[in-house]
């Protein structure tokens, strides 16, 4: 992973953490972790939270919102509990097996 993804990542994650107690971590995947991505590719990345409730998904898409405007990029990101992001087994396999997983008590990114 590029330095400048681990930075942006870092960043997100350390954001996410301090504002929100029940977050459980996070899955980068997609292009920019294979490494076919191309200059304008966004980020893609699984939250995983206890609960979520609108309230919660309003405020990390401000958090969200914030890092795409400081880094200028773009990031897909899904919202999810284990459960739903375990429903769908494609998805679920696709992330799990090419994607990097951070658990939310995990100090670095490498």
């Amino acid at each position: 992973m590029r330095k400048k993804d681990r930075e942006i990542l870092k960043s997100l994650i350390k954001k996410i953490r301090s504002e929100f107690k029940d977050f459980r971590g996070s899955y980068f995947f997609g292009s920019r972790v294979t490494g076919n991505f191309k200059p304008h590719s966004d980020y893609d990345i699984v939250l995983l939270f206890d609960q979520i409730e609108r309230k919660k998904k309003l405020e990390i898409c401000g958090i969200i919102g914030e890092i795409e405007y400081k880094y200028g990029i773009f990031i897909d990101m899904k919202i999810l509990t284990r459960e739903e992001f375990e429903y769908n087994p494609f998805f679920f396999e696709e992330v799990t097996t090419k994607g990097i997983y951070y658990d939310s008590k995990q100090k670095d990114i490498h």
